[in-house]
């Protein structure tokens, strides 16, 4: 057991190596540009776009840039209380008996949305939500086949 959980620290100490080995120098230094009191920083590469995960001031946040290091979002982590008052009405009304795991607000190029992480056992799901507490869309986090996406508003 202990030479596993050792294999699996290896693998994933060489997947982060690997990953911000690729990318590219003007990304990491528009990073530290935008965010140079940045701690914990960990790249991964997603859909040919950068991410950046740190924690700054306290709080995770992530960054994800193109490979011209534009930023295409950012994302911060908040309280359930931080969020749209609408979005708390939403999420309370909607999923009474689930926990929230994880809110966070994103920042698309100036449009702002929210995220929240629910679970209910074993089912784990996220939320998104528009600036005005309209849902966006629903998305299992898990692999099965009921992952939904819904373009509805909520009241």
């Amino acid at each position: 057991m202990k030479s596993l959980l050792i294999i699996l620290l290896l693998f994933i100490t060489v997947s982060v190596i690997s990953a911000e080995d690729k990318v590219p120098e003007k990304v990491k230094t528009k990073m530290a540009e935008l965010y140079p009191n940045a701690k914990e920083l960990n790249w991964d590469i997603e859909d040919g776009n950068f991410e950046a995960e740190f924690e700054l001031n306290g709080t995770d946040m992530s960054v994800t840039f193109d490979k011209n290091a534009d930023v295409l979002e950012t994302e911060t982590k908040i309280t359930f209380d931080a969020l749209p008052a609408k979005i708390q009405k939403n999420v309370k009304k909607d999923y009474p008996d689930h926990e929230v795991s994880e809110a966070a607000k994103i920042d698309k190029k100036g449009v702002i949305y929210y995220e929240v992480e629910l679970e209910k056992g074993e089912k784990e799901f996220d939320v998104l939500y528009s600036a005005d507490g309209s849902l966006i869309k629903k998305e299992a986090q898990d692999n099965e086949n009921d992952s939904e996406n819904e373009e509805e508003d909520n009241d």
